[in-house]
């Protein structure tokens, strides 16, 4: 993951060596359109056999560290929902 800026805004660039090694997320992104908890697909670009996903630029960090820097109780409510999910799967 790069951050590189494109029309005169802040991104994300996500590179794959090989383009068939990202279109699953490119289908998935295209597939949920815009959503406000998802990062925003702005752009494609191939180079060679190289492809480039230009999203949304997120300021504040990944995902991950902002579940991880997030205190246990919170973490333990999502434990709880995953645990009640499995229970009603079986």
């Amino acid at each position: 993951m790069y951050a590189a800026w494109w029309r005169q805004r802040p991104v994300a660039v996500k590179k794959f060596t090989y383009a068939a090694d990202g279109l699953h997320e490119v289908q998935m992104h295209l597939c949920v359109g815009r959503h406000p908890n998802i990062v925003e697909l702005r752009a494609l670009a191939q180079q060679g056999s190289a492809l480039y996903i230009v999203m949304e630029y997120f300021p504040r960090g990944t995902l991950e560290v902002r579940i991880w820097s997030r205190g246990e109780s919170e973490l333990s409510i999502v434990g709880g929902t995953y645990e009640r999910a499995q229970r009603s799967m079986g």
